[in-house]
């Protein structure tokens, strides 16, 4: 037999109690190894002698159950604990509430009563409606911070496996996406998936538009620059020129045909803002005091004729 298809032996327990047929079984165990050469014939008498301990120690070697699941996807028993916990407390301020709104049925009261001594709280004082409501908050507080843990969990649990879903098959994994979108209801399954997936895509995006210099610069001395500004459902790109912002523009629409996602690039307008002269900068109907046909440097920015005439 293979020894790597024998049944798992377990823990020995009550050690000290077994100590003697240890002894025994070693003694009688040496004998058998003096005379053999073979190693699966040694692996095979260390095995029953094991399992011939475990026997007469009232103990039973492990054999696995086939429709047993793998214990690695067992629900962990802290976890158990934690979901019985706010059971309970929900349970306890549900009896209290139904106590202090003047219900005095019998199966109410002798519960009150155990909560009560639970909480050493005296049912006869002046007060005990007063300490029992304060339990009652008390309780409702301790389910919701245990409910916050157990959400994290589950939250950080399904991330996880959906991460290994991914890595193991991609395809896989954006059909059950895509199957869980279907599943939802018309008017909310668009709300839940393509807001989200549209955030996701903003964060890669925007580390590519960030990489390039065709920002608008905002800092001269430590060369910042800015490339874009993702909102929930928009995108804003910024450049000091009109070549740089087509260079984001690519960027952008290269991007959304990688992923196979349009962000509606043929509805998107371009605003071209520059630096006014100081005499039209509050007065548009005003005249500038500079000759704008004149070919001497002039010390401010031109306007640009479809942004004063907008």
């Amino acid at each position: 037999m293979n020894p790597l298809k024998r049944p798992r032996i377990p823990k020995l327990m009550n050690v000290n109690k077994a100590r003697d047929i240890i002894s025994s079984a070693n003694s009688i165990l040496q004998q058998y190894l003096d005379g053999t050469n073979d190693l699966q014939k040694a692996h095979l008498g260390v095995y029953c002698a094991s399992a011939l301990i475990l026997e007469l120690n009232g103990q039973q070697v492990y054999t696995p159950n086939p429709n047993r699941k793998n214990k690695d996807s067992d629900t962990p028993m802290w976890k158990k604990r934690l979901e019985k916990n706010i059971d309970e407390y929900r349970a306890d301020a549900d009896v209290l509430s139904e106590f202090l709104a003047g219900n005095n049925s019998r199966r109410v009261m002798a519960k009150t009563q155990a909560i009560a001594r639970k909480a050493q709280i005296d049912l006869n004082n002046a007060d005990h409606r007063k300490q029992l409501l304060n339990l009652k908050d008390l309780l409702r507080q301790k389910a919701k911070a245990k409910g916050a843990r157990l959400r994290r969990y589950n939250k950080l649990t399904k991330r996880k496996q959906q991460n290994a879903a991914f890595e193991n098959n991609q395809k896989q994994f954006l059909r059950s996406l895509e199957k869980q979108g279907e599943e939802q209801p018309a008017e909310i399954g668009p709300l839940l998936t393509l807001p989200v997936w549209f955030c996701l895509a903003l964060n890669p995006l925007s580390t590519l538009l960030n990489k390039t210099t065709a920002g608008y610069r905002i800092n001269m001395i430590n060369h910042g620059t800015l490339a874009d500004l993702p909102y929930m459902d928009d995108l804003k790109l910024f450049s000091g020129s009109k070549a740089k912002l087509q260079v984001l523009s690519e960027i952008t629409e290269t991007f959304s045909d990688d992923i196979r996602m349009s962000f509606g690039l043929d509805k998107c307008a371009t605003l071209r803002v520059d630096y006014m002269h100081p005499d039209l900068k509050y007065n548009y109907n005003a005249k500038a005091s500079y000759d704008f046909s004149s070919n001497d440097p002039f010390p401010y920015p031109r306007y640009t004729d479809d942004w004063f005439n907008r």
